[in-house]
């Protein structure tokens, strides 16, 4: 690393082995940014995150969101629609939303699925809307107004693209259901004019791929650690705003649900991540309460730790395996947490991405002692 340990040397350095094909591929298509090397890069971890997913992986993201596909295609990172139907590009500017990651898959019946992925690691709010931060903005009072585009799409400062055209954003979002928002997150105004309008540019996109035909369902989803509350709080604040529609929907994709359907379980990851990363162990508990066995998600499969090789114990971890045997970790902390069968109870407890069965096992023994 250089600048005090901020910054990676160079791009292998930067990216993971399975992601360095990735970055280079972006680097070539001119989409790298200029701080990808940074440790808190957003696209750096986005890369590092998809990139080594397999098919396998791919598809159980896809279950995760919803969506259960047979054919995949390999994460594509920083996509944007080449035709601009969104006609975002200009003479004053060539940007045009570009989605971080796009996952494609296809169901047993055909039917074309992609998934539009917002990747967030340090960041603290959405993109705001360029119109209304501008100074040449001739339609201020607009954006004083509520209501998606200020209630006024065909005026909107942002829609008639600061003067050089019209974007069709509101064209998209025309059949989607829209709640205002709730009085602690509504600043006043257009709904869109702050943290919103990154994310709605996504949305409108997902709707244009379902409308134009080139998919039969999209999902739009955030990734991000788990425990960084600050942009989950802002991506409910967007999403309490869209209703969802039969084609297209809005989901929440944990970062740590990417990272173990990596082949390694996300092991790799995590040895870099981790300081970001939060996860969770499940322990299995005796109807009475007190503390059989620990159980956590390494390397791609459920390891646990019970106290000795007892036939009770043994007993105790047959059944436990039974139990867990196959199932995505996910589904089984939220299941198992929510569950109180005759023969065993379960509890869900936060542990560190690098911490093992045995370690949390002690560890909670001992608070309880």
């Amino acid at each position: 690393m250089s600048r005090r340990g901020l910054f990676y040397v160079d791009d292998a350095s930067a990216a993971l082995p399975e992601a360095l094909p990735a970055l280079t591929e972006v680097r070539d298509r001119g989409h790298a940014h200029r701080y990808v090397r940074h440790v808190r890069s957003s696209q750096a971890f986005a890369l590092n995150l998809f990139a080594p997913l397999d098919d396998d992986g791919v598809r159980r993201v896809f279950v995760y969101l919803g969506h259960k596909v047979e054919k995949v295609e390999p994460p594509f990172f920083e996509y944007e629609d080449q035709q601009d139907r969104l006609q975002e590009a200009s003479a004053r500017s060539p940007h045009r939303t570009q989605v971080d990651v796009l996952l494609r898959g296809t169901t047993t019946e055909g039917r074309r699925i992609a998934a539009l992925i917002e990747v967030k690691l340090s960041e603290s709010n959405f993109g705001s809307c360029s119109a209304f931060d501008s100074a040449e903005n001739t339609s201020p009072t607009i954006c004083e107004q509520p209501g998606l585009f200020g209630g006024d799409a065909e005026h909107c400062f942002q829609i008639q693209n600061h003067g050089y055209g019209h974007r069709r954003y509101a064209e998209f979002l025309t059949d989607v259901r829209v709640t205002p928002p709730a009085a602690r997150s509504d600043g006043g105004g257009c709904y869109l004019r702050d943290g919103r309008s990154q994310p709605m540019r996504n949305l409108a996109l997902a709707h244009l791929l379902v409308k134009e035909g080139d998919y039969d369902e999209v999902v739009f989803a955030l990734t991000a650690p788990r425990n960084y509350e600050r942009i989950w709080r802002r991506f409910r604040e967007f999403t309490s705003l869209f209703a969802d529609t039969e084609k297209v929907t809005i989901r929440e994709l944990p970062a740590e649900v990417v990272a173990r359907r990596q082949p390694d379980g996300g092991t790799a990851f995590a040895t870099r991540y981790g300081s970001v990363l939060n996860d969770h162990a499940l322990l299995h508990l005796d109807t009475d309460g007190s503390l059989l066995g620990a159980w956590v998600h390494r390397d791609g499969h459920a390891t646990s730790h019970y106290p000795d090789d007892e036939a009770e114990t043994n007993a105790n971890r047959s059944y436990a395996e039974t139990v867990i045997d196959g199932e995505e970790w996910e589904a089984l902390v939220d299941r198992l947490s929510r569950t109180s069968p005759h023969v065993a109870w379960w509890e869900a407890v936060a542990c560190t991405p690098d911490e093992s069965a045995e370690a949390v096992f002690r560890r909670v023994r001992t608070q309880g002692e």
